[in-house]
This record gives C-alpha cells, sequence and structure tokens, in this order.
C-alpha cells in the first residue's frame, strides 16, 4: 500500500488548518489548488476540500475527478480509478469522469474497460469530441486502426479546430500504411499547432515511412529543440459548460467555487510514450540511417 508523500500531507494539513467558512478567500485559493498543474498540490487541494467536510455531492464529484487526474498523471492508476469511481457514484452521468477513467484504464492496459467508459461517456454526450478522441487511442492499442481512424475522424467533424484528433489520425494512417493521406493530416495538426514537438514527432515518422530521411531529420531536430511540452490536461467541458452533464446541482446556495470546471484529462494522443526526447532521439537516429543508406 502506497502512502502519501510528506510534501502532499504537510499541504494538505496546513489547507485544512487555513480553511474557514469565515475566510472565502482561503477557500478560494484552495478550490485553485485543485485545479493546479501541479499534481502534488493538486492532490493537497483536493484532499483538503473533500477531507473538509463542507462540499456538496456535486462539488465532492468535481474535487474527486479532478483529484484523479493528478494521480493518473504521477502514474499512480488505482488512485486514479478509485477517485473517478468516487465521482461517478455521486454524478453517475459525470461524461468526464468516466472518459477520465477510461483515460486510467487504458494507462493500465485494461483496455476493454476503458472502451467500456468511452462508450457510455458518448452515450451520454454524443458531441464528447475528447472521448472519442481517447476511444480511437483505445482502438490504436488494441491493433483495432479501422476504429481508431473512424473515430479521429468523428472528433474532427466535431471539432475541426482540434490539433489532438488531427495528430493521432496522421500517426495511425501512418502505422496503417496511409503515408500521403497521414502527412496532409500532421500538416494541418501543424497549423493548429505550431512547432508542437509532439505532432513533428508524428510528422517526421510520416516522412520516415515515405522515405522522406532528410525531412524527418529536420522535424526530429525542431522536436528535439528545448520549449514547452504540450499540455495533457485541458478545462473538462467539451461544450464550454462549467457544468456537470447531468450531475446533481447544488440543493443550497453555491459558494463562490461552484464555478470551477472539472478537469478533463485528455491525455496528450499517441505521443505519451514518446514525449521524452529520448523517443525523439531514437526516431532521429533511424532517419540519419535511412539517409546514410539511400
Amino acid at each position: 500500500m502506497r502512502h502519501p508523500q510528506p510534501r502532499i500531507v504537510w499541504l494538505v494539513a496546513t489547507l485544512l488548518g487555513a480553511a474557514s467558512p469565515q475566510n472565502p478567500q482561503t477557500r478560494d485559493a484552495i478550490d485553485s489548488r485543485c485545479e493546479s498543474p501541479d499534481w502534488d498540490i493538486r492532490i493537497a487541494g483536493c484532499t483538503a476540500l473533500i477531507q473538509s467536510g463542507r462540499e456538496s455531492p456535486s462539488a465532492l464529484a468535481i474535487d474527486y475527478n479532478n483529484r484523479g487526474i493528478a494521480y493518473r498523471n504521477k502514474g499512480d492508476y488505482d488512485r486514479a480509478i478509485a477517485d473517478f469511481d468516487r465521482a461517478i457514484e455521486m454524478a453517475p452521468e459525470f461524461a468526464v469522469a468516466l472518459a477520465n477513467r477510461g483515460n486510467a484504464y487504458r494507462g493500465k492496459g485494461w483496455y476493454d474497460r476503458a472502451l467500456r467508459d468511452f462508450n457510455e461517456a458518448i452515450r451520454l454526450r454524443p458531441d464528447f469530441v475528447q472521448a472519442y478522441n481517447n476511444r480511437g487511442q483505445t482502438y490504436r492499442a488494441k491493433g483495432d486502426y479501422a476504429r481508431a481512424i473512424l473515430d479521429f475522424s468523428r472528433a474532427i467533424e466535431l471539432d475541426p479546430q482540434y490539433p489532438g484528433a488531427w495528430n493521432s489520425r496522421c500517426y495511425v494512417r501512418a502505422v496503417a500504411g496511409q503515408a500521403a493521406a497521414a502527412l496532409a493530416d500532421c500538416n494541418q495538426a501543424l497549423l493548429l499547432r505550431p512547432e508542437d514537438p509532439n505532432v513533428l514527432d508524428s510528422r517526421g515518422f510520416v516522412y520516415l515511412k515515405l522515405g522522406r530521411f532528410k525531412e524527418a531529420i529536420a522535424d526530429y531536430d525542431a522536436a528535439l529543440r528545448p520549449g514547452p511540452m504540450a499540455s495533457s490536461t485541458v478545462a473538462a467541458s467539451p461544450n464550454g459548460s462549467s457544468a456537470i452533464s447531468g450531475a446533481p446541482k447544488p440543493t443550497s446556495t453555491p459558494r463562490s467555487s461552484w464555478t470551477r470546471r472539472p478537469s478533463l484529462n485528455w491525455s496528450a494522443p499517441v505521443w505519451n510514450d514518446k514525449r521524452r526526447p529520448g523517443g525523439f532521439a531514437l526516431s532521429r537516429a533511424f532517419a540519419m540511417l535511412g539517409a546514410k543508406q539511400s
């Protein structure tokens, strides 16, 4: 059994000691910590809210969902799944939590369970772009490229400005032997997200498949340049709403933090296992080898 890290324990104790109904400013600060991109701070902030005894069921569902994302991004899939379970128990039609649990199942390699969650999330919210994208990633992991491409295409139909789906379809089309179509997808992703190292990595792979080694090397060199990596967490509601889809609404006067949006861990597509510079460098080495042999 894993024990909480000392930093998290200290943060939770500090936040619980500071929070009080008479100090709304401090409570708002705790709310913001439950959305922090620093996963330890997020865990502490959400835990303080959960343990405060002052959260409505709907607010607790958001707290568990947001903490689950932090655990997932720290690689603690079991705790993440437990938190998403609690969020779904409190709000059975919380499509965002279902999609996030699907991502955690996918991280553990439990693809069939992941697909069930993505299917249910899409049933509850048919325009759920990220759920289509992540279901496509699950089909890709199972080797079902045709279904993966269908899901990425549906995500693009719903939101043509979503670069993750263009990049996902680019990579899978390349794997499936559709290199020309894949190149067009990667180019579109780069129009939407210029110089993104993950998309450059995907396009480098496409160039490798096409035998265009110099262009592949140029993309891998660009991907290896120091710069910000793409975020793996985005604001929750795919339709821009701040409310939980189908979740019970607060019955009392909502506190100011009810405007918090649950987070959606959309799990930056195919490249999750290649986001380290070492992955780009290895791909570049293959391109260099191909260039020397050509």
